[in-house]
């Protein structure tokens, strides 16, 4: 063989490989999807409907600082500070007279989510959380008149805000989360 016809083929082989590489496998996520599409939509979770009274029509996305700090009054430091913020989504939901604001902060990996999660433990100062099986990292905590829902999966923060808070809703506060959970890569 030919050095002109082995280079060719190895030039080919290599190719090859790095369009067999990245094309990647199919747990990947939809690179075409963006975070707002990960969120549920009105009726996809029983019972739940877009609570239109607050927010806007429609999911609302952010994928700049600036766009994410306007959406939440500027509570976005925690996400930022990591370096690693990547798009954030909320969603406000209504069943009778329960309420839910969901929040979907998506990092650019795990670590990012992690070192999120355990800031997020200490502050605000006084949450007493209580641990719960939601997502890889999960904790429930009474706030005033509402449950607060923090919840990991991959590179996602879930966080998740239902009123009122009463011993009926927190197990619609959990299956909400945990329905969320289920729509995420």
């Amino acid at each position: 063989m030919s050095k002109k016809l082995s280079i060719l083929l190895a030039c080919l082989l290599a190719m090859s490989l790095v369009a067999f590489v990245g094309c990647g496998s199919s747990d990947d996520p939809d690179p075409e999807k963006k975070l707002e599409d990960y969120i549920p939509a009105t009726g996809d979770i029983s019972g739940w409907t877009e609570d239109i009274g607050h927010g806007e029509v429609g999911v609302e996305a952010a994928y700049t600082q600036d766009d994410g700090e306007m959406l939440i009054d500027g509570a976005l430091d925690p996400f930022v500070d990591t370096g690693k913020w990547a798009a954030l989504a909320i969603e406000y939901y209504v069943n009778g007279e329960t309420t839910i604001q969901l929040s979907v902060f998506e990092m650019t990996d795990t670590a990012g989510v992690s070192e999120v999660y355990a800031y997020l433990a200490t502050h605000p100062e006084g949450i007493n959380w209580t641990d719960t099986t939601l997502g890889e990292q999960g904790r429930i905590a009474e706030m005033a008149t509402n449950w607060l829902i923090q919840t990991t999966k991959g590179k996602y923060f879930v966080e998740t805000v239902t009123m009122p808070r009463s011993p009926d809703t927190e197990q619609p506060a959990k299956d909400f989360a945990s329905a969320v959970l289920a729509l995420l890569p």
